[in-house]
């Protein structure tokens, strides 16, 4: 840390890099590297299960729910 300085930066175990006014012990901001499938789309990938669709969108892939709940056979044979 510099003399003069008015930040300090600080990480945690999340990966998170924490940018702290000094003089009022406020945070100012939070830096994040992106996850390994950050922004991936897995909308209506097939032969994966619950669990691992699960694992992905945890690790930042995205599902968009309204097309994949009208992709699925039982919701298609009620129309």
């Amino acid at each position: 840390m510099v003399k003069e300085s008015k930040r300090i930066a600080s990480c945690g175990d999340d990966g998170a890099i924490r940018l702290w006014d000094v003089h009022s012990g406020e945070p100012l901001r939070t830096l994040r590297r992106d996850r390994p499938y950050e922004r991936l789309n897995i909308t209506g990938i097939r032969g994966l299960s619950e669990a691992q669709k699960a694992s992905l969108r945890a690790l930042g892939a995205l599902e968009d729910e309204a097309d994949e709940e009208s992709s699925r056979p039982e919701q298609a044979a009620e129309l």
